[in-house]
């Protein structure tokens, strides 16, 4: 969204001013200028993210009930593990390309290895507590796959 406002003086009929001299310089004509733009397409908690945001979360919370026995600490180990997973695989990767483009083979695996353990264990710790946040909340609204659904929706709507 653009938005764009500017003020020109307005040409007179008065007859023109004699030419100045040319060291003084002419004064600069008067004009106010706003501009507002939003290019981005919105910010955290614009109406579009919030509900792709609670979508992805329903359906979290659906596949926590789901793999885990609704309890506390399964959903808080389902968490952990599969986004300890997940981030252990991304490290790996990106570490394994960095670590080989500064310093070769040995590096890759260097690399690989220290991106796996920092960012898996990382993401890990996160989902473990994502997964417990998730089976409060499902368990205090009654537990059962619609619960935990609308515990994933409130939560992930909230940008957690």
């Amino acid at each position: 969204m653009q938005i764009q406002t500017t003020r020109i003086q307005q040409p007179t009929r008065a007859a023109a001013p004699a030419p100045q001299a040319a060291t003084e310089q002419a004064p600069a004509a008067s004009s106010d200028s706003f501009t507002f733009s939003q290019a981005t397409g919105g910010g955290h908690y614009s109406g579009g993210k919030i509900v792709m945001r609670a979508a992805g979360g329903a359906i979290t919370g659906l596949l926590a009930n789901h793999f885990s026995d609704g309890s506390i600490g399964g959903v808080a180990k389902l968490g952990a593990v599969v986004n300890g997973v997940t981030g252990a695989a991304f490290g790996g990767v990106v570490g394994g390309l960095a670590g080989g483009v500064a310093a070769g083979g040995g590096g890759a695996l260097v690399g690989a290895a220290g991106g796996a353990v920092v960012v898996g264990g990382t993401a890990a710790v996160t989902g473990a507590i994502k997964g417990a946040l998730i089976g409060v909340v499902g368990n205090a609204l009654g537990g059962g796959p619609i619960a935990f659904a609308g515990s994933g929706a409130i939560l992930g709507a909230l940008g957690l």
